[in-house]
């Protein structure tokens, strides 16, 4: 059985560049997406935190993490957001076996 791979990250940019950065984010969550092996990729704001960036990612399994990484995407993602940075981002991965969703123990009135 293949394990599905989650990535959980935080951004911390500088507030000078908070707009430009929000526009790369934008954009690289669209591309990540339609890269193969992709479940779902997202960037949020960090509430509270007006310059810190969540990132959550899911992927079909450590290969495809490895793709992404490989890309020139990747690569001119990293480069473009460099100086945008207070500090260089908080970014790991799990291995995940199992994934449960949940359900709603209050039942609905008909």
């Amino acid at each position: 059985m293949t394990e599905r791979i989650v990535v959980v990250g935080r951004i911390h940019a500088l507030s000078e560049y908070r707009g430009e950065l929000q526009n790369i984010l934008r954009n690289a969550q669209l591309d990540v997406r339609e890269q193969a092996g992709c479940l779902s990729a997202d960037f949020a704001a960090a509430l509270g935190e007006a310059s810190t960036y969540l990132v959550v990612q899911e992927w079909e399994d450590q290969a495809a993490l490895d793709a992404h990484y490989a890309t020139d995407t990747f690569a001119r993602f990293q480069h473009d957001i460099a100086q945008m940075l207070e500090r260089p981002s908080d970014v790991q991965w799990h291995t995940v076996s199992a994934t449960v969703r949940p359900q709603d123990p209050t039942p609905k009135a008909a």
